[in-house]
């Protein structure tokens, strides 16, 4: 059976093939929509698309470039500022909440069912400012397809992103960022129903980011909450991996990970 969940104001109750649950959407005014094709047991519900980065997440663990301390400080200059790209992707890991809703929506009464099938969330972006403001025709969407296997998100989720407009924060002052077009996320393992994801998030954006008027297509970033790293390909087809966390900025290599404070020279670390 498929349910769509759109009145906000009220409890609403949803039956997913012969078990019953009660979902509150009650103050949530960045989701516009849940719909949910679920089944229990062991139906047969097709679950969504799950986007393989398994081996764009060996790309970030094994870099390919072998560098000296003043090659990887031109490394620097040739990428976009890595402060920059920071600010705008973790500002676009607000569409993980999609995944928290998914969670909550097909999680059923009775813990002994397993579930499986796809739930898809649309929330609404809050804009710029320091007041969201969750208004679709001016700030955008962000729509999620969230598979559910065995009673469990799966890692991959496919998501696409429609003129969403985010605020960022640099120096405690508010950055425009905003995402248009298709996103893949990489949780890095699958996740239990009702479990609220913390760790370690890859983005891969097929789209465009603009962040504070400066437009990238096509990048990728892997972060945590105290940790950013960004994967460039340098001229010669090699790679390295920028970071970016309390320490400062750094860029790594096939062997070595080197310190550059000032972001222009570098040091062995």
């Amino acid at each position: 059976m498929h349910k769509t969940l759109r009145e906000f104001e009220r409890p609403i109750t949803s039956r997913v093939l012969g078990w019953k649950k009660l979902v509150t959407l009650m103050n949530t005014p960045f989701l516009i929509g849940v719909s949910a094709s679920l089944c229990a047991c062991g139906g047969d519900a097709a679950i969504a698309y799950s986007p393989d980065l398994r081996p764009l997440q060996e790309s970030y663990d094994r870099p390919t470039a072998v560098l000296d301390a003043p090659a990887a400080g031109e490394s620097l200059r040739l990428m976009p500022s890595i402060r920059l790209l920071a600010l705008g992707f973790r500002a676009a890991g607000y569409a993980t909440r999609g995944a928290d809703d998914a969670g909550e929506t097909a999680s059923p009464s009775d813990d002994g069912l397993r579930v499986q099938g796809t739930v898809l969330v649309t929330l609404r972006c809050p804009g710029q400012f320091r007041e969201p403001v969750f208004d679709e025709s001016t700030n955008g969407t962000f729509s999620l397809a969230i598979g559910i296997e065995n009673s469990r998100i799966r890692r991959g989720i496919s998501a696409s992103a429609t003129n969403c407009v985010l605020r960022g924060s640099a120096d405690g002052l508010p950055v425009p960022v905003e995402v248009d077009g298709p996103v893949e996320f990489d949780f890095g393992r699958d996740l239990a129903l009702k479990e609220r994801f913390t760790g370690q998030l890859l983005m891969q954006l097929s789209g465009a980011i603009d962040i504070n008027g400066s437009r990238f297509e096509g990048l990728s970033a892997r972060w945590t909450s105290d940790h950013f790293e960004y994967l460039f390909e340098l001229p010669d087809g090699t790679t390295v991996v920028a970071e970016l966390s309390d320490q400062g900025v750094g860029v790594r290599d096939r062997d070595a990970t080197y310190t550059c404070p000032d972001e222009l020279t570098c040091a062995l670390d």
